[in-house]
């Protein structure tokens, strides 16, 4: 099952004042494409405006190959894991090349990780960027213990690069952000407090200043750790 999907180089969408809720994953088949709200993908472009999704299984969001999304006022909550095997609820996944660029962005209640990017080596990465962004309540994979439960909110590797201004994160269960392999994030103007982690920094060549223009880290177990924590892969890769 899958809510919306855009494909195609010059396929242009829309979603203005839209609700979609309660999107499903197929029985017996764990890590595929079922169950996600939106699909974009082939250098699609898509504008939202106004979208809460809810509930969606497997993953909420997906962006590959080229694909672009923007847009403001848009709410992403609860989302469930595969029918069967039980990983994923990722809120918004980026691929190869794609980039989304969203303001008054709110993800509660993700699992596995909220906000994450990957990209193959020697592919062009993806790029986000959020402002007025809220990520909260990113609870483990509902297969944990089984696998790994993860539980961050920003997740950049492999070049890809994020960016938060104006940001609450906050109650996730492992990290509020994660940096591996030459993965970057910048933060302006935000908080990040009562996580495991504040910032798990998997680079010792990375600037921490990036992280830390008017931020402000508060009630975490441990601010900052460079400690090589267990990082999600895309959903579908078997590596969630």
């Amino acid at each position: 099952m899958l809510g919306f999907n855009v494909s195609g180089v010059g396929t242009l969408a829309t979603l203005a004042d839209v609700s979609i809720r309660d999107t499903r994953s197929v029985p017996s088949i764990v890590f595929t494409a079922t169950g996600i709200a939106l699909q974009v993908h082939t250098a699609g472009v898509v504008e939202l405006q106004r979208v809460a999704i809810d509930r969606a299984s497997t993953l909420a969001v997906l962006l590959d190959s080229w694909a672009e999304v923007t847009g403001a006022d848009v709410a992403i909550r609860g989302t469930l894991p595969t029918i069967e095997g039980g990983a994923g609820g990722y809120a918004i996944q980026l691929q190869e090349g794609s980039a989304i660029d969203l303001e008054r962005c709110e993800i509660a209640a993700s699992l596995g990780v909220a906000v994450s990017t990957f990209t193959d080596r020697g592919v062009p990465p993806p790029t986000a960027t959020f402002t007025d962004l809220s990520v909260t309540g990113t609870a483990g994979q509902a297969c944990a213990p089984t696998c790994n439960a993860f539980g961050t909110a920003l997740l950049a590797s492999i070049g890809a690069s994020i960016t938060a201004t104006r940001f609450r994160i906050a109650d996730n269960l492992q990290c509020g952000v994660q940096l591996v392999t030459g993965g970057t994030i910048d933060l302006h103007d935000g908080i990040i407090e009562g996580n495991l982690v504040g910032a798990n920094v998997q680079d010792a060549e990375f600037d921490l200043g990036r992280l830390q223009d008017r931020v402000i880290f508060r009630d975490n177990v441990r601010d900052l750790d460079s400690a090589a924590l267990p990082v999600p892969g895309p959903i579908g890769s078997g590596g969630a």
